[in-house]
């Protein structure tokens, strides 16, 4: 089995060291949540056109980028890299 860090695998191997049944990340489970963030926008155009600038584009930016397009799909937001 694959875990995503050493502590997951460390405390995956004691459970099971202690006799205890654990399912790791089980598909059958999925738990969705939203937070709410506010989005600020680096630039706007007079037409509406938001301009969102981006030197390194993160796994973080990438989904924060994501949730807010899906949550706001009439915005036109448009990256430079």
């Amino acid at each position: 089995m694959r875990f995503r860090s050493g502590l997951e695998k460390r405390i995956f191997t004691h459970a099971e060291e202690q006799g205890m049944e654990l399912a790791y990340e089980p598909p059958d489970v999925r738990i969705r949540y939203s937070l709410p963030r506010k989005y600020i926008p680096d630039f706007v155009l007079p037409n509406g056109v938001i301009i969102e600038a981006k030197g390194y584009f993160t796994s973080a930016d990438r989904t924060k980028m994501r949730k807010i397009q899906e949550q706001n799909p009439e915005l036109d937001i448009r990256f430079v890299f």
